[in-house]
């Protein structure tokens, strides 16, 4: 009987560690799974990676794409609000604009579209979303109206069906992976944030489930790309917050948090966050963007304008923005507006009312081909954007 208990004893010790060890991995890693897909949320410390005093930005990157937009725009204002890619085109929204403007690959104008069906016309788009496995778009109008369409090969658009959402509060939404689900961003509401499975029919009912995401501080904040996606990842981001997240179909997860010395905002779920060190911020996230396990993040802290990339093979690269030397395209400006999830780029853009003042006095620093390249845009007549699709 005392071996029995002894053995017993031993079992059970050897149980309690491996219980143990498993609590202790689970809480250490912060990982999280759904639908079999593993979320591993990443704490990244701002303050522990230098800053480059100097970058030059062909020594960063790996390759550098110029599409010039054709110049067929009507719309009030050539700053582009959203920009999407599909494997054969390029899909703009234009600032205060009607119009969706389809180009090719090169920058020629193909299709522009405003009235889809005569029942349904959009005084003005505010965002959309393409589904690029079945070459489907989804138009959001300012009225809560989303129009669904078809996309050929050729750039026609083909009515599919028109839906009332019942609410004008949606600012944006995303097609997800999953057939019939959406991620939404909403304004003057209960919650600022809803994943959908399915947009028919009152949204209220159809919503699987919604957060309010801290802080909640009494502003209703638009924040331009707060859903993106690589094709792959779903994420989204929320104004004054540290931590960017990944969507699921059942929840928010923390995916990548930015730490800064004592003063940080990040949460462990979505709904329980911890504001630890709030009162007056100095630092803001303002712009992230994530292309296959890269990313850029633009971010201000004490009144400075800084810039995080991770590259490709892992490595960070943090810098001022007066620390940068554009010898690409000459802008003083690093604005990310995009990404292109088929040739892992990330978007900058270049309007022509800047060419000729950047062309005029940062020649010097611009290297040959960008010379070239450059004035030939400045030759042109047109007025559109330069794309520039910059792989790091």
């Amino acid at each position: 009987m005392l071996v029995l208990l002894r053995f017993l004893k031993k079992v059970f010790q050897i149980i309690l560690f491996f219980l143990l060890f498993y609590f202790l991995h689970g809480c250490l890693s912060e990982n999280y799974s759904s639908s079999n897909k593993i979320y591993e949320s990443e704490h990244i410390y701002l303050d522990d990676i230098s800053i480059t005093p100097s970058v030059k930005l062909s020594k960063v990157i790996d390759s550098v794409t110029f599409i010039m937009l054709e110049d067929y725009v009507d719309a009030e204002s050539y700053r582009i609000k959203k920009i999407s890619f599909s494997k054969d085109f390029i899909f703009v929204l234009y600032e205060n604009s009607s119009d969706l403007f389809i180009y090719n690959r090169n920058g020629r104008f193909l299709n522009s579209f405003n009235e889809i069906h005569s029942n349904y016309f959009y005084s003005t788009i505010r965002s959309f979303s393409l589904d690029n496995s079945e070459n489907r778009i989804y138009i959001l109008g300012e009225d809560g109206r989303v129009v669904v369409c078809n996309f050929s090969n050729n750039a026609e658009i083909n009515f599919i069906k028109a839906i009332n959402l019942q609410t004008n509060r949606v600012v944006e939404l995303l097609k997800l992976n999953k057939e019939d689900f959406f991620a939404m961003t909403h304004i003057y509401n209960d919650f600022d944030f809803s994943v959908s499975n399915s947009l028919d029919g009152a949204l209220k009912k159809n919503i699987v489930y919604s957060e309010k995401v801290f802080p909640d501080d009494g502003r209703h904040v638009v924040l331009r790309n707060s859903i993106l996606s690589d094709g792959d990842l779903f994420l989204f981001q929320k104004f004054n917050n540290d931590t960017i997240y990944a969507i699921t179909e059942n929840r928010l997860v923390p995916y990548k948090v930015f730490t800064f010395t004592n003063e940080t905002v990040v949460s462990t779920t979505a709904s329980n966050i911890n504001s630890k060190g709030m009162g007056k911020r100095n630092h803001r996230l303002s712009f992230f963007f994530y292309n296959k396990g890269a990313f850029y993040l633009k971010y201000i802290e004490n009144n400075e304008e800084k810039y995080l990339l991770r590259k490709s093979d892992s490595t960070f690269l943090k810098f001022l923005k007066d620390g940068l030397i554009n010898d690409i395209y000459g802008s003083v400006k690093f604005n990310c507006i995009g990404v292109d999830p088929f040739t892992n780029t990330f978007v900058f853009s270049i309007p022509r009312s800047t060419l000729n003042r950047y062309r005029s006095f940062d020649e010097s620093i611009l290297d040959s081909r960008s010379v070239e390249i450059i004035e030939s845009f400045v030759s042109n007549s047109s007025d559109n954007e330069v794309l520039v699709l910059l792989k790091f």
